[in-house]
């Protein structure tokens, strides 16, 4: 069993704390052993937080917390520039970065290739696809073939284009078409429909999604 704390920006560490609690009872009613003990949440920063919001201890903050000897870091930050600050914070207190994996309804886990701190919770997956470093993809079918490194993609989003770049947001029900790619930097708001590419740094919303501001 792994001893994890939660890195958590406002409260969607809570999460990831769900998807490891699944995780642990997926594994229990098979009689297997629980992969995760969960320590405690560290908080990016306490800005609009109530720590009584958490249902077990907070343990400080990524900046006055100090990793104990054994226990891995689990990211809960969706933002892809406040997930690279917590990374910066972490690497110089040597933590270690825990890559979760969540084992309902994933097809051809053994030909992903995930790096480091990602957390990858989907419906399916697509052999061969690459998922980068500090990645976040919650409950959404990909069939591309590359998350790039910190970037988010959040609930029920349908992947079926082939690239999401580098530091890039996607939101909750996001349909990105088949042959598209999206560009690193951007941002896609919930519920859009993405059929053409999209260039580094665009925001875009809508049916189908047009370009809100360009960074």
């Amino acid at each position: 069993m792994q001893n994890v704390v939660i890195v958590s920006d406002g409260l969607f560490g809570l999460e990831i704390f769900s998807i490891l609690e699944q995780i642990n009872k997926w594994n229990a009613q098979r009689d297997r052993e629980q992969p995760y003990h969960i320590d405690g949440f560290v908080l990016l920063d306490e800005t609009g937080v109530e720590r009584e919001n958490f249902p077990i201890a907070v343990l400080g903050t990524v900046r006055d917390w100090t990793p104990a000897e054994g226990v891995n870091v689990v990211l809960g930050v969706k933002d892809p520039a406040r997930k690279r600050l917590a990374v910066t914070l972490l690497r110089e207190k040597n933590a270690r970065f825990e890559t979760v994996v969540a084992p309902w309804m994933l097809a051809f886990p053994k030909w992903l290739s995930l790096g480091e701190g990602c957390v990858f919770a989907p419906y399916s997956a697509k052999p061969e696809l690459v998922v980068g470093n500090f990645a976040t993809v919650l409950h959404s079918m990909v069939s591309g073939h590359r998350i790039g490194e910190y970037s988010t993609v959040m609930r029920y989003a349908n992947i079926a284009g082939e690239e999401v770049g580098n530091d890039c947001f996607v939101g909750d029900h996001v349909f990105l078409a088949v042959g598209k790619n999206i560009g690193d930097g951007c941002v896609v708001d919930p519920g859009s429909l993405v059929v053409k590419n999209l260039r580094p740094g665009t925001h875009v919303c809508g049916v189908p999604a047009k370009s809100v501001r360009e960074k």
